[in-house]
């Protein structure tokens, strides 16, 4: 199953395939379940989103084109349960108590480490990377929410700008206005940190 692609997978599990369905969840469990609990905030409510991603792919399997990217679809399923669960909240006023959403261990940011080239680095070094990635997670995490999630697809999860405004259902225009405005409320949250120098610093 290891060789066999996303949408191949789709397909089988249409056929009850278990193992079809186990591999994809293997594959997804880590940085899906990372992208939901960064919105919603809450362990066990993620954890609901995500089953109920993962039913919604098995009820509607036999309806995927497997012309598409299954990746695209999964995270567009998560994402509008992600969008419904905050609508519900703000409607009901509902205080869930909300945890620290640390994702460390569940796959939250291994693209942005991808991303860096990396050299040998020593402890030090390595000390400050990671103290790096922890302030730029936590100012992700302060941005509203149309600003927070084409971050999220788009730095975290890699997906192209066109991916993610496929995901979000809303033009390619937009998700590049949201990124753009997003990387300056992020460089103006962490100017203080030192993970950005402002124009002119020293």
């Amino acid at each position: 199953m290891k060789n066999v692609t996303d949408e191949q997978l789709v397909s089988l599990c249409s056929g009850d395939n278990e193992s079809a369905f186990d591999e994809l969840y293997r594959r997804y469990k880590d940085k899906l379940f990372s992208f939901i609990l960064q919105f919603v905030k809450h362990q066990r409510t993620a954890e609901d989103i995500f089953q109920e991603t993962f039913v919604r792919v098995v009820k509607h399997s036999a309806r995927f084109d497997p012309e598409k990217k299954f990746s695209s679809w999964v995270y567009t399923i998560a994402a509008n349960l992600c969008r419904d669960e905050l609508k519900w909240r703000k409607r009901r006023r509902n205080q869930i108590p909300m945890e620290s959403g640390d994702a460390s261990g569940d796959g939250s940011g291994l693209l942005l480490k991808d991303r860096i080239k990396s050299g040998e680095m020593g402890p030090r070094e390595e000390l400050e990377l990671n103290e790096r990635h922890s302030l730029l997670n936590e100012a992700i995490g302060r941005l509203p929410e149309k600003f927070r999630m084409v971050m999220e697809l788009n730095i975290r999860q890699g997906f192209k700008y066109r991916e993610v405004a496929k995901i979000l259902k809303c033009p390619l225009g937009t998700v590049k206005s949201r990124i753009h405005k997003a990387v300056e409320m992020l460089r103006e949250d962490l100017t203080s940190s030192g993970i950005f120098d402002p124009p002119g610093g020293k």
